[in-house]
């Protein structure tokens, strides 16, 4: 009896070690955000998605942001109010770390000029 579970605790830890060992580690993903004028974009909304990962972080009140991301290829997104969209594509190896520095766009407003008017 003691000889079955020692043998079944050995299996369990050497499965666990097995397991841990082909998994890659983490990326940590680090950046700012800013418009045109290098102003920090503080009510950014940034969403990483892969094929099986799906994550959403916000930047900080400096602008900055943070995520712990498993490696593979990421479609990112950065979201604030008064901006477009960015969307850009990243590919992250298993390294200890990335930066991902984003420059978000005003969005257009929709102007009208009168007929015959001098707008500026």
């Amino acid at each position: 009896m003691f000889s079955k579970s020692l043998f079944l605790v050995v299996v369990l830890i050497a499965g666990s070690l097995f397991t841990s060992a082909g998994q890659e580690p983490n990326v940590t993903v680090t950046g700012t955000v800013v418009d045109w004028q290098y102003a920090r974009a503080i009510e950014t909304t940034i969403v990483f998605k892969s094929a099986g990962e799906t994550r959403e972080v916000k930047v900080d009140k400096a602008g900055e942001y943070k995520v712990d991301l498993p490696p593979g290829r990421y479609l990112v997104t950065a979201r604030a109010p008064g901006f477009l969209d960015r969307r850009v594509k990243l590919q992250l190896e298993p390294t200890t770390s990335r930066v991902l520095n984003l420059m978000l766009d005003v969005q257009p407003q929709n102007f009208h000029c009168p007929k015959n008017a001098i707008c500026l």
